[in-house]
């Protein structure tokens, strides 16, 4: 696959995602938990269908930090490892997340758990794709 540099699928993802989050607030759900859920549930989606659009079009240069050239000279066998690390990595967080979040909304159980356990669960897969090398 021939890499070009372009920015225009990360801007597109960015205008889906904001639109999908913010129409949350008009799902007709009264229980604020159950939104909030929802909100770090589309949150997690979301950066799995980044981390899929990534991989898909081997745009890895999207990452933080990853210079274009660099991705470039990679070839197409380390791009497409490299992006696979980084979607495997997120889509077992956004798994475990989902199931533990459905598990808490039928349970009733407080929603402080769910922002605690969504916060440092997806700080952790950030820290740990720093150390997925190209």
């Amino acid at each position: 696959m021939k890499l070009k540099k372009s920015y225009k699928g990360f801007i597109i993802w960015m205008i889906c995602y904001m639109l999908a989050e913010t129409s949350v607030v008009f799902l007709p759900v009264k229980d604020s938990g159950l939104l909030a859920r929802i909100c770090m549930i589309v949150t997690a989606l979301g950066i799995v269908l980044l981390t899929l659009i990534i991989y898909l079009t081997e745009n890895i240069f999207w990452y933080s930090g990853m210079p274009y050239e660099t991705a470039l000279n990679a070839g197409s066998e380390a791009r497409k490892l490299y992006a696979l690390r980084h979607l495997k990595l997120f889509g077992i967080f956004t798994a475990a997340y989902l199931l533990f979040s459905t598990v808490m909304q039928l349970l009733h159980l407080s929603i402080w758990i769910d922002i605690v356990v969504f916060t440092v669960g997806i700080t952790v897969a950030a820290i740990c794709s720093m150390r997925i090398k190209l």
